[in-house]
């Protein structure tokens, strides 16, 4: 399905909103910091995006050396921890290298060093020293700045290798919580299920399916449709990690539960064919992929309307999705271009629930 990516947008913040200060941090002082969680890292944090052993041991090179490091970002909460915007990579070498997990390799000036831990180098008390009060040049980000900030900067900044999508960077930003919800979320069997296991987490999009998820669900309950829904995909999910950055665990775990039980019932009323585009003669034809539109809003009424639940047992829908996919072009046309913007979602949200559940669960039922 195509997303288009919205026209650019001024952030809604001007410069004067930005709080940004520079302070100087030791080696020391860092992992301090990150072993008391005042720096929190978070563990499920870019797997697949961590530096080679090569790039890290350069690192620590440097720093024997005595070279200048890059400055690494930092963005406060009002409880005074802070997540790492640019640095990460800086910082978890360090803190390896620090706890014997780091075995120095292809060093140029310090070639002695090569196949050797922290521990096992023995260095004297006057480097040792040197290493501990190197000075990492920091940028703060004041709690009082935009929300926002923290993503674009991050989207402007990220130096780790790889150009980074927009959920791994919800993801770099988002607390523990949140990390541990998205991650329950896609790791049940319920999700398993329903998607036929077909779509990966390598990139993250398992866990932004699972964000879009929670996102609209709060959308819908709050008796507005999706009034507050402003056609901007990307920002919407920003704001919506900042939101769960601050919500209780148990109120998490509850969006757990919703997930998983509407992917059950979404499966109970299409079996394989959950959250696909279907022909009418679907059975007999190769599987499409999982389509976003269809999966956010066949999730979120099926999650919404408690009505619907008891009645998804021993019905299958697939076949009557796929005469409404065949007769309403606008249907058709809302889940396969421009798929995010609000006038698309809007219809595919009042189009499955007016003529596909409602007029084959409910009717039936009366």
């Amino acid at each position: 399905d195509n997303e288009e990516t919205p026209q650019f947008r001024k952030p809604g913040y001007g410069p004067k909103d930005i709080i940004v200060n520079p302070d100087n941090y030791s080696i020391s002082d860092l992992m301090r910091m990150v072993k008391q969680g005042d720096i929190e890292i978070a563990p499920r944090f870019q797997r697949n995006f961590i530096w080679d052993k090569t790039r890290q041991s350069r690192l620590i090179e440097s720093i024997f050396l005595g070279l200048p490091l890059p400055a690494i970002y930092l963005s406060e909460y009002d409880d005074g921890r802070m997540t790492i915007v640019d640095g990460l990579q800086r910082i978890s070498t360090i803190r390896d290298f620090m706890n014997d997990k780091l075995r120095l390799c292809n060093m140029e000036y310090f070639d002695n060093c090569n196949g050797k831990t922290f521990s096992e180098l023995h260095l004297p008390d006057l480097q040792l020293r040197r290493f501990y009060r190197t000075q990492i040049t920091c940028f703060k980000i004041d709690y009082r700045s935009p929300n926002q900030l923290k993503y674009d900067l991050f989207r402007r900044l990220n130096t780790g290798g790889k150009a980074l999508n927009d959920q791994e960077i919800r993801n770099c930003l988002s607390r523990n919580n949140v990390q541990d919800t998205l991650y329950n979320m896609i790791s049940s069997q319920e999700f398993k299920t329903a998607t036929c296991n077909s779509i990966k987490d390598n990139r993250m999009a398992a866990q932004e399916s699972a964000l879009r998820f929670i996102c609209f669900y709060n959308l819908y309950t709050n008796d507005s449709g999706l009034a507050g829904y402003d056609g901007n995909m990307s920002r919407t999910l920003d704001s919506c990690v900042e939101e769960l950055n601050e919500t209780p665990i148990e109120k998490l775990n509850k969006y757990v539960d919703l997930f998983k039980n509407s992917m059950k019932q979404a499966h109970n009323l299409f079996g394989d064919y959950a959250f696909r585009k279907v022909t009418p003669n679907y059975n007999s034809t190769r599987k499409n992929t999982i389509n976003k539109s269809l999966m956010l809003a066949i999730s979120i009424l099926l999650a919404t309307h408690r009505e619907y639940c008891e009645l998804t047992i021993g019905r299958n829908l697939t076949g009557e999705l796929a005469i409404l996919l065949e007769n309403d072009r606008q249907f058709s046309d809302a889940i396969s271009w421009s798929t995010t913007t609000k006038k698309s979602i809007l219809y595919v949200f009042e189009c499955l629930k007016n003529n596909l559940f409602d007029k084959f669960l409910l009717s039936n039922n009366e």
